[in-house]
């Protein structure tokens, strides 16, 4: 327990057995002559019913000083004083839900962070694949070494594979075509001839 909750319990556990019974509105009386002020509460006619006689004017030499004590008194009475007090405690327990929520917050935020580091690693990465990627297409346009791609007949293809003529045709027309787009591109084609 801190200092503050320590002060808390100990005035809520003097007020609170007597604050029901000064539920009137509190206020003071200067008694001119007699060197005394008084708190307390007023009756339902206004009339104070004094029960704190204030004289500190002996010890300060300013009769001022006893209304000015007696106005304290008055003000800070059980009722205000237990208000105080819970209007102190909402605030904490705010405070408090506060940081629980700040906290997550910041773990949220920490998460995050990692998260947008990874991400710019594997960026960084992809990149690095990408550029090594187009160093080598411009490597194989401008290296022009032809491709090896033999021309076969349907005979050899069937005698090879062991499959039917249709397939050997399909076979050697798709070869056909790759050898035609091969050249189209600028490319050469090893063993076509």
């Amino acid at each position: 327990m801190n200092s503050l909750e320590a002060l808390i319990a100990s005035m809520k556990s003097v007020i609170e057995p007597i604050v029901n019974g000064y539920q009137y509105v509190w206020g003071v009386e200067d008694v001119p002559g007699l060197g005394v002020a008084r708190a307390g509460t007023l009756n339902g006619d206004g009339e104070l019913c004094a029960f704190v006689d204030v004289s500190i004017s002996d010890y300060s030499g300013n009769e001022l000083d006893d209304l000015k004590l007696a106005k304290f008194i008055a003000a800070a009475n059980p009722v205000n004083v237990q208000t105080l007090i819970a209007a102190l405690e909402q605030s904490q327990a705010e405070r408090e839900e506060f940081r629980k929520r700040l906290k997550l917050e910041r773990s949220i935020l920490e998460d995050a962070d990692k998260r947008i580091a990874e991400l710019e690693k594997s960026l960084r990465g992809t990149e690095e694949s990408l550029v090594a990627a187009v160093d080598q297409i411009a490597e194989l346009e401008t290296s022009k070494q032809p491709v090896k791609l033999h021309k076969r007949s349907v005979g050899e293809v069937m005698h090879m594979s062991g499959f039917s003529r249709d397939y050997a045709e399909g076979w050697c027309a798709g070869n056909d075509n790759a050898i035609h787009e091969i050249h189209a591109a600028g490319g050469s084609v090893e063993g076509s001839e």
